[in-house]
């Protein structure tokens, strides 16, 4: 009687979770994946870290990754371990990893959100990487995040998953490229003076991985056509903000605008998947 299935034909991962959410009744909302599993009473020790104050909008949890479906899900620490995090730290920690994922960013199956704070957000349809975008849009509105440090959450990893196969690469960087462009134009002007730099910074990086992972293939000319084309809309306030180095910004683009040194550099520094 708690349940409610809905049928409803292949639209993608998007339009289900959209779909979902719409049908939800409750206050909070917790996204899994089909694929994973979770400790018992996750959704308990979530719901009580969150109602703790109304000003926590996101509880987070940790996780443990996994390729077999026997880890131990009937005990766990049952932690009182907790950090406090603004929606701002979350999203300076999204960008801390200097590499083309994302992080805190980078995960909606570890999040229990509060309803009202994602009321007005909803998934866009990519094929990677949708919940690097979801939530990247939902720390601006975030004003406290409640992290759990406790392993409850088992992220089903196998060696014939799409996220190990070498050739989605391609695709994530593709993906990433859009959502980090987009959402920086989409940003309010102070949006941009507070996070533009990181937004611009990851999206040139992401870049280099892009234009590196098509080298010598079917998809290079689209990449390259697709990097140069971005590059011309945010060349100059990349290179005006004075939040990154100097260093950074030259360094990012000679690897850019130079594939044989980019290759160069990936091998070097062992960056290729």
């Amino acid at each position: 009687s708690r349940c409610r299935v809905i049928h409803q034909t292949n639209q993608g991962l998007a339009m289900a979770r959209n779909n979902g959410k719409k049908a939800a009744i409750g206050n909070f909302l917790f996204f899994m994946d089909g694929d994973d599993y979770m400790h018992k009473d996750t959704i308990r020790i979530m719901y009580e870290a969150i109602n703790i104050s109304e000003e926590y909008d996101i509880a987070v949890i940790d996780w443990r990754i996994t390729d077999n479906f026997d880890e131990d899900t009937t005990t766990s620490n049952d932690k009182k371990d907790i950090s406090i995090l603004s929606g701002k730290e979350m999203i300076y920690k999204s960008f801390a990893d200097d590499h083309y994922n994302m992080g805190l960013a980078g995960y909606m199956w570890n999040k229990l959100y509060r309803r009202s704070t994602i009321e007005q957000i909803w998934q866009r349809n990519y094929k990677r990487m949708q919940d690097v975008d979801f939530n990247l849009r939902v720390f601006y509105n975030t004003k406290l995040v409640v992290h759990i440090h406790d392993e409850l959450y088992f992220y089903v990893q196998r060696p014939t998953s799409l996220v190990n196969n070498p050739k989605t690469a391609v695709l994530a960087c593709h993906c990433l490229t859009d959502i980090l462009y987009q959402n920086y134009i989409d940003q309010t002007p102070e949006q941009k003076k507070n996070y533009g730099h990181l937004f611009l910074d990851k999206l040139y990086l992401t870049m280099i991985f892009y234009k590196d992972a098509c080298w010598k293939s079917e998809k290079q000319k689209d990449a390259f056509t697709k990097c140069k084309r971005i590059e011309a809309v945010t060349l100059i306030p990349f290179i005006m903000n004075k939040k990154t180095s100097l260093l950074k910004k030259i360094y990012r683009l000679l690897l850019l605008n130079s594939i044989q040194l980019s290759n160069f550099m990936m091998h070097l520094r062992k960056w290729k998947r």
